[in-house]
């Protein structure tokens, strides 16, 4: 069985503190036997317009704040339970995700 979770933080490095067992060095672990993980960086609300320069925009981009991943996880992984305790205040429902595992 897979569960999946919306992880929303307020900066990366609050997730990298929560989960240092999806790390490996400086990167995420993004797949594994039990696991897959999907950062998010910068999730696009609106992706507003470009001048007519074509070039600059002349409405910006409107990014949501924060941090995002969306994890994968296998009732099989072995740090399970210590994974899920560990985001329980990063995991959010969004009404319509804009990136989901297919």
């Amino acid at each position: 069985m897979w569960t999946d979770y919306f992880l929303r933080a307020e900066t990366e490095a609050e997730l990298i503190a929560a989960l240092p067992m999806l790390r490996e060095g400086e990167d995420w672990i993004e797949t594994g036997p039990n696991h897959a993980f999907d950062p998010i960086p910068a999730l696009v609300l609106d992706e507003g317009q470009l001048a007519e320069d074509g070039e600059s925009f002349a409405v910006p981009p409107i990014l949501a704040p924060g941090f995002h991943a969306n994890l994968r996880l296998s009732a099989l992984h072995p740090a399970r339970a210590e994974i899920e305790a560990a985001i329980v205040s990063f995991v959010v429902a969004p009404d319509h995700p804009r990136r989901v595992f297919g």
